[in-house]
C-alpha cells in the first residue's frame, strides 16, 4: 500500500489544510471595494483596463478627438482597444493623485479619461503646465 495522494484529490484540495486557517475551515471572504465592487484597493490601486479600453474606442470613433487617422485605425483594428498607439497615452482629466488609493476607482472611469499625445500631456504636469496649477499635488508630511 502506498501513501501517495491521488492526483484528483490533490487538485481538489482533499487532505490539505487551507493556508491561514488553523482549523481547515474556509478562508475569510475577501474585502470588496464599496464603490466599484472589485477587491479592496486601500494600499495600491491598479487601473481599470476595461475603462481604459472604452475610452480608447470612444476617442478612436470620434473624428474630433485629436487622434490622427493612423492612431484611430491602430486602436480599432483587432484586438480593439487593447493597445495604445505609440506616442499617445490614456490620461485622466482629473488626476488619480488627487485622492487616496481607496477612492481612485471613482476617478478611474471612461468619462474621466482622454487619449492624447504623451508630450503635451506630460508637459501639462510640469511646473509651468496647466494641470500643475489646476491640480496641485497634495503635500506629503514627512
Amino acid at each position: 500500500m502506498t501513501s501517495e495522494v491521488n492526483e484528483t484529490d490533490a487538485s481538489q484540495g482533499f487532505g490539505q489544510q487551507e493556508q491561514g486557517s488553523p482549523t481547515g475551515d474556509c478562508p475569510p471572504e475577501p474585502k470588496l471595494c464599496e464603490f466599484c465592487g472589485r477587491l479592496a484597493h486601500e494600499s495600491k490601486y491598479n487601473r481599470s483596463m476595461a475603462e481604459r479600453k472604452k475610452a480608447l474606442i470612444r476617442d478612436a470613433k470620434n473624428s474630433e478627438s485629436g487622434l490622427t487617422k493612423e492612431a484611430r485605425d491602430f486602436i480599432l483594428t483587432p484586438p480593439k482597444g487593447e493597445n495604445v498607439p505609440e506616442g499617445y497615452e490614456v490620461a485622466h482629466e482629473i488626476p488619480l493623485y488627487m485622492v487616496d488609493d481607496k477612492f481612485k476607482c471613482v476617478l478611474d472611469e471612461e468619462d474621466n479619461m482622454k487619449t492624447e499625445l504623451k508630450g503635451p500631456h506630460r508637459a501639462s504636469h510640469k511646473r509651468s503646465g496647466s494641470a500643475f496649477h489646476q491640480y496641485p499635488r497634495p503635500k506629503i508630511k514627512r
